[in-house]
């Protein structure tokens, strides 16, 4: 009997488990990179949130607070959850649609991944903030949590991961 052959989900029906917004890690000297995670049953998928993308998200969580009769105060206090806005779109647009959106966009195989961890910034003060370190067959990644609880995502990875998510 022949073994089943592994494949990838179909495109347009890979679920989104969820999505872990601001994700940021250091890129040469002096940059910095943000990411959206989107986790899914077979793969994390990193992708990479430019400035004009938060400009948009900005502008229309403006929109959206002015489209309810806000006024100026209600729509700048709006832009502050851009990211939710990022998030939710990243819930509902195909995963292939959300690794075409830009060149820095990659994703690791959840099969890949050796150990998902999540680690306080400073051993000594976890309030100070926590790193994603994802150790997988084509190498380690860091990321530093930014707006997201670390119990959160733990549990988002661990429903992806099992248990070699910590």
């Amino acid at each position: 009997m022949q073994e089943p052959v592994a494949t990838a989900p179909e495109p347009d029906t890979e679920p989104v488990i969820g999505v872990i917004p601001g994700l940021t890690r250091t890129k040469g000297l002096m940059q910095i990179e943000t990411f959206c995670l989107v986790v899914t049953p077979a793969r994390l998928v990193f992708s990479l949130i430019t400035q004009a993308m938060i400009n948009a998200a900005v502008q229309q969580a403006r929109a959206d607070a002015k489209a309810r009769g806000e006024g100026i105060l209600g729509q700048v206090g709006a832009q502050m959850a851009y990211l939710d806005i990022l998030v939710e779109r990243y819930q509902t647009i195909p995963v292939e649609e959300t690794l075409a959106e830009q060149p820095g966009n990659f994703f690791i195989p959840n099969a890949q991944i050796k150990k998902a961890e999540i680690k306080p910034v400073d051993a000594r003060r976890e309030e100070v903030g926590h790193y994603l370190i994802i150790e997988a067959r084509s190498g380690k990644y860091q990321f530093t949590l930014g707006g997201v609880h670390p119990r959160d995502v733990r549990e988002l990875l661990q429903e992806a991961l099992g248990s070699v998510a910590k």
